[in-house]
């Protein structure tokens, strides 16, 4: 393959320039450079990744890497990410980008790529098609205008809840407590198993979940609601600050499988969404796996609007072993 114009490594100085090119290819998230800054401090050994840019008159105009999640390991199965700044695109950038990737993961022998991209983006779908990726899952986006939130209209569903002998609180009440962070872990983790996702997580011990968690800039103990039944913790709806300053993210909802089905994901949601108001915040955005239907109805209850959903491909490069 002829070589790239401008391609190269990426280093540690280069993750303003790599926000600036995701601003661009991207737009509908900002900030999302230091996102991935905070993502890559947490891929430890034996997951892997790597990144290059290609420049152009001084500026990042597309980019490339693989990576392995720690939650998600398998030593032979990888996420891909290829993108190209809008005034760059159709120069064959993105196709040599690609060649250039299975060249360097050649040595790595994987048997499985997987690669996201949002189903509006049909150049984008078109290629996959073309390379012989498949989509195996779709995660609808949702967003919600905040301030057209009407939390009047929702109180009673947090009440009748409530009068029915379960009290909702945030982390920052529940703080007091000096095994507030273990008790979040133990009810978390477990939920966090009800997710659908492409393969079965990696559990993290309560010592990673504690750095990961709690470290992060964004993380906010008063936008995370706890539904407690006695002195047990029996459901959660998480919200963090974007790095966009007019946003907040929707984190894990969810409820105890013997606590279904008594509307106690609506009513941490209706507690999380009054606090949500006096942020200054404008948009809440969140995702859920389409078969989520239970979620998906809440969420549309509420108010949040479909965007148009994620979908995650894949294709397999080698040949499966007997351990895959």
């Amino acid at each position: 393959m002829s070589p790239i114009e401008g391609l190269r490594e990426f280093t540690q100085d280069d993750y303003p320039a790599l926000g600036e090119l995701f601003d661009a290819v991207l737009p509908e998230y900002p900030g999302l450079g230091e996102e991935i800054r905070r993502d890559d401090g947490h891929i430890k050994p034996p997951a892997r990744y790597k990144r290059w840019l290609v420049e152009r008159g001084g500026m990042a105009v597309a980019m490339t890497d693989y990576h392995q999640h720690n939650r998600l390991y398998h030593p032979r199965k990888y996420f891909v990410e290829i993108n190209v700044h809008p005034d760059w695109r159709r120069k064959g950038i993105g196709q040599s980008l690609y060649t250039h990737l299975l060249e360097e993961m050649a040595s790595l022998d994987p048997w499985l790529l997987r690669i996201e991209s949002r189903e509006d983006l049909l150049e984008s779908t078109r290629l996959l098609e073309k390379y012989g990726y498949k989509a195996v899952q779709r995660y609808e986006e949702w967003r919600l205008d905040i301030e057209a939130y009407k939390a009047e209209a929702f109180e009673a569903d947090a009440v009748k809840v409530e009068d029915g002998g379960i009290r909702i609180a945030s982390l920052a009440e529940l703080s007091s407590d000096p095994e507030w962070k273990r008790r979040f872990y133990e009810l978390r983790e477990p939920l966090l198993e009800d997710v659908p996702n492409v393969d079965a997580r990696t559990p993290a011990t309560f010592e990673e979940f504690e750095e990961r968690y709690f470290s992060n800039p964004n993380f906010i103990s008063d936008g995370v609601f706890i539904a407690l039944d006695g002195e047990d913790w029996v459901a959660l709806t998480e919200l963090s600050y974007a790095d966009d300053p007019e946003s907040l993210w929707v984190g894990l909802s969810a409820v105890k499988a013997e606590y279904r089905g008594r509307s106690l994901a609506t009513a941490v949601k209706v507690r999380s969404l009054q606090w949500a108001l006096g942020t200054g915040r404008k948009v809440l955005i969140t995702w859920n796996e389409e078969g989520n239907s239970p979620m998906l109805g809440i969420n549309k209850r509420l108010g949040f609007e479909p965007r148009p959903a994620w979908i995650t491909w894949e294709k397999e490069v080698g040949v499966k072993g007997a351990d895959d």
